[in-house]
């Protein structure tokens, strides 16, 4: 992490006035300057990864979340729930349709929190918004 990106980290963590001279971050802390600690770095870079991956994961389930609407949309759902729940109506003759929104809104969000999951754990990169997209699945209708 850059000494700019960590003292942004720091203030964002913290809640403290940050510094940086040429070897060590200082923090404003009681009323007076004080370098902060090797191991309090390390603290701050993991609650910061932390914020970081919420804020990233927050963005990509609005983008899994529209994908599905939109796609819902285009059947003249107003959302990819409405959709869904002419399953449970057994007599309605959406209710085939209904069947296969549901499973595929419920097969997206696996592969959704799979994919997030990967990123977290650090086995595979961040995808660009569109690439996660085109991962999930295909809407296969009747």
């Amino acid at each position: 992490m850059s000494n700019a990106l960590r003292k942004t980290a720091i203030g964002k963590v913290t809640g403290l006035q940050v510094g940086f001279n040429a070897t060590e971050f200082v923090v404003m802390d009681k009323g007076a300057w004080r370098a902060l600690l090797p191991v309090e770095i390390t603290a701050v870079d993991t609650a910061y990864a932390a914020l970081v991956f919420t804020e990233t994961k927050t963005t990509y389930e609005k983008a899994l979340e529209d994908h599905m609407n939109k796609k819902a949309n285009e059947r003249g759902y107003t959302t990819i729930h409405t959709a869904s729940l002419r399953a449970a109506l057994v007599n309605s003759p959406y209710h085939a349709e209904g069947l296969v929104y549901g499973a595929w809104m419920d097969a997206c969000n696996a592969k959704g929190y799979e994919v997030l999951a990967q990123v977290q754990a650090g086995t595979i990169p961040l995808p660009a918004v569109e690439d996660f997209i085109l991962m999930l699945p295909v809407l296969v209708l009747p």
